[in-house]
């Protein structure tokens, strides 16, 4: 096991002469891939919040370690500086995920990120259409977002997930200050089982009052 000493940061891998934007898009096509297949083994992951949990620990933290990348750098809704849209508007917002390029980094030393992920979420109980609930909408903003922005950041990732018609899918616009660019479409949707899907139908109250689903969390 590598030890804390042992770790190393994205700052430390510019000082040796390596690209830190191109480990960490490598780092993360990947993960994106093992979240799909992760998402089709099971539809329950509903809320955005959800999703963003099971991307960063059950697969952005585990490849940082594997590759033996310091974790301190990763953050949760964190506070990231924007350009002011109006005389009114807050001096920063929070993003999704934001990944830095060293630890201890933090809005207030005014560290630039390395990467700013935003990410909306179309579950699977979203009835098809052109745009659900404004999630594409909301995706596009996204983008629009890390474009006016891309001077403060070194990478952005808008993702949104598509969990609708049984499936999962990714779509991913990357941008920077040079261009935006759209990711393809992964090659690794996969098809969820019908019956967990049906499961999840109907009212939330009709969905709230059945009884324990969860094979683990049954009483004994």
């Amino acid at each position: 096991m590598i030890s804390r000493d042992q770790v190393r940061t994205f700052e430390q891998l510019r000082q040796e002469a390596q690209d830190p934007d191109a480990v960490f898009e490598e780092v993360f096509r990947a993960v994106l891939k093992s979240l799909v297949s992760d998402l089709a083994s099971m539809p329950y992951y509903v809320r955005e919040r959800s999703v963003v949990n099971l991307f960063v620990f059950g697969h952005l933290v585990p490849k940082f370690q594997e590759k033996g990348l310091d974790i301190r750098q990763i953050c949760i809704e964190e506070g990231m500086q924007k350009h002011q849209d109006s005389e009114k508007a807050r001096h920063g917002r929070y993003a999704d995920i934001v990944v830095w390029p060293h630890q201890m980094a933090t809005l207030w030393r005014s560290c630039k990120p390395l990467a700013v992920i935003e990410w909306k979420n179309i579950s699977c109980r979203e009835k098809d259409g052109e745009n659900p609930s404004g999630l594409r909408a909301d995706h596009k903003k996204d983008i629009e977002f890390l474009e006016r922005n891309a001077d403060l950041i070194s990478i952005g990732y808008a993702v949104l997930s598509d969990q609708r018609s049984m499936r999962v899918e990714l779509e991913c616009t990357r941008v920077s200050l040079k261009s935006s660019t759209r990711m393809p479409v992964l090659e690794c949707s996969a098809t969820y089982l019908k019956d967990e899907c049906e499961k999840l139908q109907g009212p939330l109250k009709k969905i709230g009052a059945k009884k324990q689903a969860c094979p683990i969390c049954i009483p004994a």
